[in-house]
């Protein structure tokens, strides 16, 4: 506030710098110029804004430009001290160049040829050294009005503010003089993301009635690099909320402090994080807090409260490289400018109309519009550039996702309305990449050893012997070394409940539903009678229910609260369904003998000198009646499979190749049938059972191979072949083993990236 003893006469007040100007400052400027007691020096150019009261008009002028929309009220209205022939800088020859570039990091990364095409001389001036043209210490201010200062060296503005931090990573001398004028924003450090994802994995990351936290939110802590640096005793541990919870939030934050003792940005960033929690922590104490919110509020506050906040920089604005926002340049000069993201939507800002009043209303009665938002960008646009010698202007030109990017109408203006010879350049990126080495992880006599001492069983008891499953053969064939990851190095990422159901779960409840039910069937008995079935068709499936909640309990919910909800009804129904189709399906075969479920078969190899055993479970083993093979009887392995279709297999020797995952079925199920054949001495069919593709009145899951229905795996493997597909089959297994133990066989990577599109190890790859 002015007091009154200020206006006395003979003082006066001299105004710099000035656009746009509201109520009271116009009512105050008046009163002094009547009193003539003020000065007034506008920044402007003859160009956008014209001569003013008293100037004439400006030579080569855009009437009516929207850069000067202020400036020529304020130049009728008051007048300006300096003279026009001070503000004719947009007739002097500048060196203009507008570049498209791919992306907005892109922009960033040309910031190096840039510096060594405009500042590799003037980087060290100081401000002193620069304005050669500046008024010297005593001179009065009549003596310098005839000479305005001139322009400092070089400075880097942002139309986007968010391209900061790939600009400060682009500066290619760390060294270098620089100075910021810009907060950096704090959402984009990794002390906010580290906050974020201690507080998920306190609120959605806890399981209460498991007690325990979520794989999913747990993965995530992990992975943030601020949780490296720190013992799981200090973030691993629960925080009931509330006050509980900011305080869990200050040590971690504490904890990383001690350890980022080098590190600027993130020291500012955590003090800033650790006063605003000590101000929640200070509202919500005491015997009478003033703020009583619940978890999911608190949560809200709290990243709202940081979503807002930056991180002030420090550094000499009279020495050096600026690097700052398009609000920042105002009254500031410099000679070389590099504008990056000088697209529409940054430059002009967008804005939007927040008002229930209409625009031609606000129009008429002054107040603020779109069109004056633009105008005081379009101002701080042309004002930047008036005094430079060097602009180069780089936008984006790439039009992928949500965004279409274009040109700022401000550098359409400068082609149409100016003699410039601008130049029109194209932003190339070196598009080589470095190829990755491959991996390769050689059988060194130390995994040698690892692979006999966990699967060869020679002179190992029944109780301790170990099995080679088909799963693990499938790895191998699908990728030697994610065979050497999953069962050498022991990596795995089990499903999690917790995360929701996944199709591997789904599946396991399938099964365990399916196997209460068949053992419900014959737990008076072997045979199963088509009125057996019936009784369980009956009532639209109701009698099923009970089986299918015991599988969930026991696969899924594992003890937790038994809630079905959202996806988790829908599955369970889908599950009474599959059961339905299951037994319909067996309606049309009955009677069926069963003679066994989830029964484990074995089958013991010789390789070198190893004793190798390999088998797993079979879902279902039973005996139907099938005039395709001798005797009319059938023993049949049933595999079930609750998603994919079912496809004929090419050859047998697709079952041992990098295939898809339908071949990978296929295989474990001749592989469990080649071991039923041996033991029984019976025609043997193996049975993919695809249960939702089963509806079908002529849905059969003898699986295809070469072209014919497999009825007996003891029977030729093609039209061709005199030798049982059985023993075929046997003979490639053990060549297959063989490989995985051959010292001279290095687990490599596969070269069919269709494999890794869903591995679990797809990062450690680098695929």
């Amino acid at each position: 506030a002015v007091v009154p003893s200020a206006f006395a006469e003979g003082v006066t007040f001299a105004f710099v710098g000035f656009n746009v100007l509201n109520a009271v400052e116009q009512a105050l400027f008046d009163e002094l110029q009547r009193r003539g007691q003020a000065l007034f020096f506008w920044d402007y150019d003859l160009f956008y804004a014209g001569g003013g009261k008293g100037a004439g008009a400006a030579a080569g002028a855009i009437p009516h430009h929207e850069a000067g929309h202020f400036l020529r009220q304020n130049l009728e209205r008051y007048g300006n001290e300096l003279p026009p022939d001070c503000f004719d800088n947009f007739r002097q020859p500048k060196d203009l160049t507008i570049i498209t570039a791919s992306s907005e990091n892109a922009q960033a990364r040309y910031l190096p040829q840039w510096l060594r095409e405009h500042c590799a001389a003037g980087e060290g001036e100081t401000l002193a050294d620069a304005r050669g043209t500046a008024a010297g210490a005593g001179e009065t201010l009549a003596d310098a009005r005839g000479t305005a200062a001139g322009p400092t060296a070089a400075a880097v503005v942002l139309c986007n503010e968010q391209l900061l931090q790939p600009v400060l990573h682009a500066i290619p001398d760390p060294s270098m003089p620089l100075n910021i004028t810009m907060g950096f924003p704090f959402t984009d450090t990794p002390v906010h993301s580290f906050l974020l994802a201690l507080t998920a994995l306190q609120t959605d990351g806890y399981d209460a009635a498991a007690r325990r936290f979520r794989r999913a939110q747990l993965r995530t802590v992990r992975a943030h690099p601020y949780t490296l640096r720190l013992t799981e005793d200090q973030w691993l541990r629960r925080a009931e909320g509330g006050v509980a919870l900011l305080a869990y939030l200050q040590e971690c934050l504490a904890a990383v402090a001690r350890q980022l003792t080098d590190d600027l940005i993130a020291q500012e960033a955590i003090y800033i994080a650790f006063t605003r929690l000590t101000r929640l922590i200070d509202l919500m104490s005491g015997p009478a807090p003033l703020l009583r919110v619940t978890d999911v509020t608190l949560v809200h506050v709290l990243r709202s409260l940081l979503s807002t906040e930056t991180i002030p920089f420090h550094g000499e604005p009279a020495v050096g490289l600026q690097v700052m926002g398009v609000l920042e340049t105002r009254a500031l000069d410099f000679r070389n400018i590099l504008l990056l993201s000088v697209g529409e939507g940054f430059l002009p800002k967008k804005v939007g109309e927040s008002s229930f009043i209409p625009y031609y209303l606000r129009e008429a009665f002054g107040l603020t519009t779109v069109r004056h938002q633009i105008a005081v960008y379009a101002y701080y646009f042309y004002r930047l550039i008036q005094r430079a010698e060097h602009v180069t202007f780089v936008y984006n030109e790439s039009n992928s996702g949500l965004r279409q990017n274009e040109i700022s109408r401000f550098l359409r203006q400068l082609l149409a309305e100016t003699d410039f010879p601008i130049r029109l350049r194209k932003l190339q990126a070196d598009s080589a990449v470095e190829p990755l080495t491959p991996i390769v992880r050689e059988k060194t006599p130390e995994v040698l050893r690892q692979l006999r001492e966990y699967y060869d069983n020679a002179g190992r008891p029944a109780t301790q012997r170990r099995f080679l499953s088909p799963s693990a053969m499938n790895a191998f064939t699908t990728c030697p070394l994610l065979f050497y990851y999953r069962y050498v190095e022991g990596l795995r990422v089990d499903p999690d409940p917790a995360d929701g159901l996944d199709a591997i779960l789904f599946g396991d409840v399938f099964h365990r539903a399916a196997e209460l039910l068949y053992r419900q069937l014959t737990s008076a008995g072997a045979v199963v009678r088509g009125e057996d079935i019936d009784f369980f068709l009956e009532m639209d499936g109701q009698r099923l229910e009970p089986f299918v909640r015991q599988a969930f309990r026991e696969k899924f919910f594992k003890g937790m609260p038994e809630e079905y909800r959202g996806i988790l009804y829908i599955a369970r129904r889908v599950v009474n369904t599959y059961l339905m189709q299951l037994l319909r399906h067996d309606r049309r075969l009955t009677p069926i003998t069963i003679l066994g479920l989830e029964v484990r078969q074995t089958k013991t190899l010789h390789i070198a000198d190893m004793e190798i055993d390999t088998g797993g479970i079979i879902d279902r083993l039973d005996l139907v009646a099938d005039d395709q093979v001798v005797g009319g009887q059938a023993i049949r392995v049933v595999d079930y499979k609750t998603g994919g279709r079912p496809e004929a297999v090419a050859t047998l020797d697709q079952l041992f190749l990098d295939t898809d995952q339908k071949a990978h079925y296929a295989f474990q199920t001749i592989f469990y049938a080649a071991i039923v054949a041996e033991a029984r001495r019976q025609p043997v069919t193996p049975a993919l059972f695809y249960v939702h593709r089963s509806g079908a009145e002529t849905y059969s899951p003898k699986l295809r191979l070469c072209g014919q229905l497999i009825h007996d795996v003891g029977a030729p493997a093609g039209r061709d072949a005199a030798e049982a597909l059985s023993a075929e089959f046997t003979e490639r297994l053990e060549r297959l083993i063989a490989r995985i133990f051959d010292p001279a066989e290095p687990f490599r990577q596969t070269d069919n990236l269709r494999s890794c599109e869903h591995c679990d190890f797809r990062q450690l790859c680098r695929r």
